[in-house]
């Protein structure tokens, strides 16, 4: 069985927050990377990306987000 959860930046909204828990949807708020700039420093596409169909987590990243 496949279980989807999304990875979001923290910075995300009330508004999707909302969204995503109204509709039961599972996610993981990225952290505040300080190694890169602040208009990116939380963005899922920086921190993970998908290989083969395994995620791949930056070392730091999941670290602090003890997936």
């Amino acid at each position: 069985m496949k279980t989807n959860i999304y990875l979001v930046d923290y910075r995300i909204n009330k508004d999707v927050k909302n969204y995503l828990e109204n509709n039961k949807i599972r996610y993981i708020k990225t952290i505040k990377n300080e190694n890169l700039y602040e208009e990116i420093n939380g963005h899922p596409d920086i921190v993970a990306c998908n290989i083969c169909g395994y995620t791949v987590i930056e070392e730091q990243t999941y670290n602090k987000i003890n997936i």
